[in-house]
Order: structure tokens, then C-alpha cells, then sequence
């Protein structure tokens, strides 16, 4: 088991340890895979996070009733509103930081 987590397992965290990485290996799947709801929006929010604003819209543009604040986030790429996408990015990251720290206790 330690070896397969060392030798597979390792490798993958540090490749997925960015934003850009996320999406690099998230796009090896096959296109039917990528569709789905949740990885649908985690490759858009993390071009997102890595600066990747015009395939971030692409991405939300395929299904914008699947992505919250469509509207919102749309308006804020065309604006290049870095800010307020970084912020979002924060305020998610906190939240999510506040609920594994209530399940671990």
C-alpha cells in the first residue's frame, strides 16, 4: 500500500497541487466524463484560479444553468475582474476549511 501511494499516488497530488494542473489532468478524460455537473464546474473554476479567463468562459458557455452566478462570473471575466473572482475563490476556500474542521470534531 505505501508503495502505491509513493509511487502513484504522490505523483498525482503534486500534478493536481495547482489550478493548472487540475485542468491539465482533468482534460485527459474523455469529453462525455467532463460533462458531468461537478467536474464541469471545477475545470471552469479552476481556469478560473490559474487566470485562464477566455477557457473559463468557454467552459461555463456549454452549460450555464449547471454554474452558480453564471450571470455574475460571466460579467466579471469580460470585465477581466480578477478581483472579485479571487475573492469569490477565498470566500469558497474558508467555507469549505470551516466544514472539514466541523467533521473532524
Amino acid at each position: 500500500m505505501v508503495d502505491a501511494v509513493i509511487g502513484a499516488g504522490m505523483p498525482w497530488f503534486n500534478e493536481t497541487s495547482t489550478a493548472g494542473g487540475i485542468v491539465e489532468i482533468a482534460t485527459l478524460f474523455p469529453e462525455p466524463w467532463r460533462n458531468t455537473q461537478h467536474v464541469h464546474v471545477e475545470i471552469g473554476h479552476s481556469h478560473l484560479h490559474a487566470g485562464h479567463l477566455e477557457q473559463a468562459q468557454e467552459v461555463f458557455d456549454r452549460k450555464p444553468n449547471r454554474v452558480p452566478r453564471y450571470k455574475t462570473l460571466a460579467g466579471w471575466i469580460s470585465a477581466r475582474d480578477i478581483s472579485r473572482i479571487s475573492e469569490l475563490h477565498r470566500e469558497w476556500v474558508a467555507s469549505s476549511r470551516l466544514g472539514f474542521e466541523r467533521i473532524r470534531t
